[in-house]
């Protein structure tokens, strides 16, 4: 991998992005970000591309982007695919008229 899935991010910045967004599920584990859907038994270890979007080190060519930011926590989680296909899940706790 290039140097820049080698940017570390600390547990607290990470924290920001921990949460349920719609069927995914972002969580910390061994202090690594990591991603599963809730109707699929692959869990997949995140690393960042930059500040909003981390790459799938279990599926080639998935990234998650992290959008929409309320109160300094996303609201919104782009699925973004190798083919070019994005859909997107919003935060559970995020207020509607965000």
């Amino acid at each position: 991998l290039s140097d820049q899935f080698a940017q570390a991010r600390s547990v607290a910045e990470m924290q920001s992005l921990v949460g349920s967004y719609g069927d995914r599920d972002i969580f910390i584990r061994d202090g690594r970000l990591h991603y599963k859907h809730r109707f699929y038994k692959v869990e997949h270890e995140l690393l960042p591309l930059d500040a909003d979007t981390w790459h799938s080190m279990t599926v080639d060519g998935f990234r998650l982007r992290f959008d929409e930011y309320c109160d300094d926590k996303p609201c919104v989680v782009h699925g973004v695919y190798l083919s070019g296909n994005v859909d997107q899940s919003r935060r559970e706790s995020c207020r509607d008229d965000n």
